[in-house]
């Protein structure tokens, strides 16, 4: 049989083949969430942490921030158009949106309480399952009132991305707000979910999985955790399971902390001391930690903050995110050579320094970040390799490896004969 070049199969498949070598199909649009040290445990990218063309989930407990940060990335002027999916009634207030700085024009808000479409029946009330290929152009007939599920409703609105020539070249971004509050038609009548929801979520991204990376939509999500009682090991869970961990290019998962390198002891003294009064607690200090990333930074935390009046800060963690990757060094006395030479500063001057020329030290920053983690990535694959040679040398190996070849010496009847009698006994 004659081999197939690589060639003639790119001719065969023609535009539904993608070559690597010859073709970008690397994510080539990051979104600022609104925080450079969060950015950057994201994707590796001070200026950008949501990557476009993927599906990024922002998951927490209550009250850790999920729908701000949301809503903190629509600050991005790269931004076209954002379409917001809200679930929690008001979740994504235009309030909240205000308070976020976010470009209202460029915002739209559908409603969704279900992955599936139902209908209404007008005499009864009572709610039906409907296919979402039997859901009528109008949502309204004599004797029922039909309600798009979010899965149809994304359907369309990614149909109209690839059919539109206004719409298909934008930056568009698709916020779902939160995917935990979203029932199965099942439970919303009152009678058991018997898994219905899982299935509506693993459908849910099927159905436009491949479509978001065509597009390069960046699809975000946010989820609750409910916990997992007697799991001392992963006591929290996110809503849907396997199926929204499968799909996600990217999972941050964020938690309340009481630690934080960016506020001085007197700036703390004086947030306490406002804690019962009218004035209330100013800061909220977090911590981001990448549960699942395809772009290399997996179990990388981050602790950020959250001003009560002004919303995510953007420097929060970034004085802590350098002095980690050894690029701020120091102590009572820093110093930043590779970017500022030998000029020496205190811990609580840095923002001040940093915002004096911060275009330029973000750029400097990041060809220092991008050359370190090269080093870093070279110097484990050196490690590993000589790891693996001195345990090959080791007399333990030898001695393991010599008590595994004994084991496949042993007859497998015998190994049967045991364990029947271990079962008598």
């Amino acid at each position: 049989m004659a081999k197939v070049k690589l060639d003639e199969l790119d001719e065969i498949f023609g535009g539904d083949i993608i070559n690597p070598s010859k073709e970008n199909s690397k994510v080539d649009t990051f979104y600022d969430i609104g925080n450079y040290a969060l950015n950057y445990i994201m994707s590796k990218n001070l200026k950008g942490g949501v990557p476009a063309g993927r599906v990024t989930g922002l998951e927490g407990l209550g009250s850790t921030g999920k729908s701000l940060l949301a809503l903190s990335m629509l600050r991005d002027p790269k931004i076209d158009l954002a379409i917001i999916i809200e679930t929690e009634g008001g979740g994504s207030s235009q309030e909240l949106m205000e308070f976020a700085g976010v470009d209202l024009s460029k915002v739209r808000i559908l409603k969704a309480h279900t992955f599936t479409s139902y209908k209404i029946a007008k005499k009864t009330g009572k709610r039906e399952e409907v296919a979402d290929k039997d859901v009528p152009a109008k949502s309204e007939t004599a004797d029922y009132i039909y309600v798009k599920g979010a899965t149809l409703q994304i359907k369309q609105l990614m149909d109209t991305f690839i059919l539109s020539n206004v719409l298909k070249n934008k930056k568009v971004v698709i916020i779902l707000d939160s995917i935990a509050n979203i029932q199965s038609v099942r439970e919303m009548n009152g009678t058991q979910d018997m898994g219905a929801r899982a299935k509506d979520i693993g459908v849910f991204f099927r159905t436009f999985d491949n479509t978001i990376e065509k597009t390069k939509v960046a699809f975000v999500y946010t989820n609750k955790l409910y916990q997992n009682f007697g799991n001392i090991y992963d006591p929290y869970v996110a809503v849907g399971g396997e199926n929204v961990f499968y799909n996600s290019s990217l999972i941050v998962r964020l938690s309340n902390t009481a630690e934080s390198d960016d506020i001085s002891d007197t700036e703390k003294k004086a947030d306490k001391a406002n804690k019962n009064t009218s004035l209330g607690t100013q800061y909220s200090t977090l911590k981001g930690f990448i549960r699942k990333s395809r772009f290399g930074t997996k179990f990388r935390t981050a602790q950020f903050m959250i001003d009560s009046q002004l919303g995510v800060t953007r420097y929060s963690g970034l004085f802590k995110l350098l002095k980690d990757f050894s690029i701020i060094q120091g102590s009572t006395w820093y110093t930043m050579e590779s970017v500022w030479g030998d000029k020496k500063f205190h811990k609580k001057d840095f923002i001040k320094l940093f915002r004096e020329d911060e275009e330029n030290n973000i750029i400097k920053l990041q060809e220092i970040l991008d050359s370190t983690e090269l080093k870093m990535k070279e110097e484990k694959a050196e490690e590993m390799v000589n790891g693996e040679a001195d345990m090959n040398d080791s007399e333990d190996f030898q001695e393991e490896t010599s008590i595994l070849d004994d084991l496949t010496e042993i007859d497998e009847d015998e190994i049967s004969r045991q364990v029947i009698q271990d079962v008598e006994a």
